[in-house]
């Protein structure tokens, strides 16, 4: 098997006194951006393994200065032998994809946070396709949409940075976008929308999801007023049975954390709902094997409260109460 690690911008330039094993990369002082990593490694087609980080030191991250790097990123599709593939491109782009449906980021940023996206979806995604052989893939700074994961047919672990909203339909006759048919783990590390998760059908396969954040955003509610939108309350309840009926009783306890957008309101029910909150609330049913649940930015009423407790009995103590911030 033919493994290369690469720290990029790369130099290819041997550490002092540690010789390196063959096809292994080292980083020299990092200038502001070498793409050299993508050619390099883009003549490897029997390379069976890849890790590469590719990191900017930037407090203020102008977005703009990625997609450079977004657009490199599809001559990965020349290493069609890849079984395992770890690519982390900076934080600035896990900063760039939580930032898909937040109302923190408007105007010129906002703009410009869509442009990486966009730009590294349509290189990343034809890239991803062409490997056919590519079982393992973590991409923890990455997001992708439930069609895109749909293409990653030999993956059997897959971890992400979160997953968008999907921009199409499933086909035609199923009730959601297939996940790969042998995958085993699937790992979301930010903070998911319940209408992304319940867009996935998961293969019988499927034995541990992780995902412990979920997030109504600016797509999930409505402008000025901050209402659920009808679509993200129906999609609660399928969000929360993929998390249950996929979680792996080994994790132990944890917290799950559903969150509102952080802009200054707090979220309101749904408009025109008698019930409030608790339309919602009772799809949660099941979250309490977790053990702690954390609730933030969410306008909460004494019944939504008496709700909570009556659908979640096992949450017990100080994992009962709900932390409005």
């Amino acid at each position: 098997m033919h493994t290369l690690a690469c720290l990029a911008p790369p130099k290819f330039l041997p550490s002092p006194g540690l010789p390196l094993p063959p096809h292994t990369c080292a980083a020299a002082e990092p200038p502001a951006l070498d793409l050299h990593v993508f050619s390099a490694v883009e003549h490897l087609e029997t390379l069976r393994s890849l890790s590469m980080t590719i990191d900017m030191d930037t407090d203020d991250c102008d977005p703009r200065a990625l997609v450079p790097v977004a657009t490199s990123v599809v001559r990965l599709s020349a290493l069609t032998a890849l079984t395992s593939l770890h690519m982390h491109l900076s934080e600035c782009y896990e900063h760039c994809g939580n930032s898909w449906n937040s109302a923190e980021h408007e105007g010129t940023e906002h703009d410009a946070l869509n442009e990486v996206r966009e730009a590294h979806l349509a290189s990343l995604v034809p890239a991803l396709r062409n490997l056919q052989q590519l079982q393992h893939l973590s991409c923890p700074s990455q997001w992708l949409r439930p069609e895109d994961v749909a293409q990653l047919s030999a993956a059997t672990s897959l971890t992400l940075g979160g997953l968008l909203p999907p921009a199409a339909t499933p086909p035609q006759g199923a009730s959601g976008w297939p996940l790969p048919p042998q995958l085993r783990q699937l790992n979301l590390k930010g903070a998911v929308s319940p209408r992304a998760l319940a867009a996935l059908q998961p293969p019988q396969s499927l034995v541990n999801l992780e995902a412990t954040t979920l997030r109504f955003g600016i797509s999930d509610v409505t402008p000025v007023v901050g209402r659920l939108t009808p679509e993200a309350v129906e999609a609660v309840g399928p969000a929360v049975r993929l998390l249950v009926d996929h979680r792996d009783p080994a994790r132990g306890m944890e917290r799950i954390r559903i969150e509102a957008d952080g802009s200054p309101m707090r979220l309101l029910p749904r408009d025109g709902s008698r019930d409030g909150h608790m339309e919602w609330i009772r799809q949660l049913r099941g979250l309490d094997a977790f053990g702690r649940l954390q609730l933030s930015l969410v306008m909460l009423s004494t019944a939504d409260l008496v709700c909570l407790g009556s659908t979640l009995p096992d949450l017990r103590g100080e994992n009962a109460t709900p932390v409005q911030t």
